[in-house]
């Protein structure tokens, strides 16, 4: 924000124009209070000095805080003049104020563009604040594990990375970052690497909620296939498990292997003596631990390929979008409007999973 100086003090002026160039406060500091000045600040500017004040801190002294120097020709000097560098080590920010080393692209307070390149990506359809920018850099260049370089700003998702780079097919990692949304510097790091090596990682996530992280990623195709098959094999386990027909052949088993049933029993002597079962209640028997066999080689499955299918998923979707949109500032806002996760889906996946947990507890009642 910028303050207009004329010849009063002036109230709620966005800018401040001296000898035809505009000067902005934002980041110096009140002479009265000692603080920064942030871009909602109600600054008043001293009219034969320049000397910018906090309203209330120039209505509690009452006069100018150089005042005194007027008659000796004193004039301030503003060391942020058209430029966001306060000296060699600092940047301040346009928006809050705060300091931030030199070669930080992001506001380290209020994640705010502190460069052109970076706003440039990070300004999208509305103007909103969208930091997926950063510094020119080589899309092949990150470190390996998806960990950012030494010295990165937390705040960019880019981990250093030229958002005009190509990922594939037209799309580049400033799109893919703004359509992934959460975690984008991991997916982008894994996308490069099934892009350059055709190979992914394993993802745990994947691996540990299968159908369900397919769906919170919104793959709801795949997803609702997979999660389907969870919840069938979970619940036909647990039915199984809590049935009256197993209770009865676990019961034979346990009396058959000499153990109690409520008892720590010996897994590898019931095994043993379920071979001497007949067919149809070895099957019975045996049920739930295959059920539960082939839910685990699904989650193998999911977590091996979820980067993949993600990759696919991002690629195929952003390149729709960019085709169907008239210009770059709207595909730029159904970016990030149609990608991210879906959160409230995961919750209610969680509410399924708890109710099929209470399940043996309601057949027991």
């Amino acid at each position: 924000m910028f303050f207009l100086i004329n010849f009063d003090i002036i109230p709620n002026n966005n800018y401040h124009e001296q000898d035809g160039d505009y000067v902005d406060y934002i980041g110096e500091k009140c002479p009265v209070c000692n603080k920064n000045f942030h871009a909602d600040d109600d600054i008043v500017v001293c009219p034969l000095c320049g000397t910018p004040h906090h309203r209330e801190c120039y209505e509690n002294i009452g006069h100018c805080v150089n005042e005194s120097k007027h008659n000796q020709g004193f004039t301030y000097e503003n060391s942020n003049s058209n430029s966001q560098e306060t000296n060699s080590d600092f940047i301040i920010c346009k928006k809050c104020g705060r300091q931030n080393p030199k070669g930080t692209f992001f506001c380290n307070g209020c994640g705010e563009p502190l460069n052109e390149k970076a706003q440039k990506v990070s300004y999208g359809a509305n103007g909103q604040n969208n930091p997926f920018g950063q510094q020119p850099g080589d899309f092949g260049g990150m470190p390996p594990f998806g960990m950012p370089p030494m010295g990165a700003v937390t705040l960019d998702p880019l981990g250093g990375m030229n958002p005009e780079e190509v990922i594939d097919n037209g799309v580049t990692v400033g799109e893919t970052a703004k359509y992934v949304k959460a975690n984008s510097l991991y997916f982008l790091n894994v996308f490069k690497r099934i892009k350059g090596t055709g190979k992914s990682k394993f993802s745990f996530a994947g691996f540990l909620f299968s159908g369900g992280y397919l769906l919170y990623r919104k793959m709801y195709k795949i997803g609702a296939v997979i999660c389907s098959l969870n919840f069938l094999l979970i619940l036909a386990s647990t039915l199984i498990n809590y049935s009256d027909m197993y209770i009865n052949i676990f019961n034979q088993l346990a009396d058959m292997s000499g153990v109690a049933a409520t008892s720590q029993y010996n897994t590898f002597l019931m095994a043993q003596n379920a071979l001497r079962l007949p067919v149809d209640q070895l099957l019975i028997f045996l049920a739930p631990t295959f059920l539960s066999l082939i839910n685990l080689i699904i989650n193998i499955i999911v977590g091996f390929n979820a980067n993949k299918l993600y990759y696919k998923h991002c690629i195929k979707n952003i390149s729709k979008i960019k085709k169907e949109c008239n210009s770059a500032d709207e595909a730029n806002a159904k970016l990030q409007t149609s990608g991210g996760v879906n959160t409230p889906i995961a919750f209610s996946l969680l509410a399924v999973l708890f109710v099929i947990n209470l399940i043996p507890y309601i057949m027991l009642l």
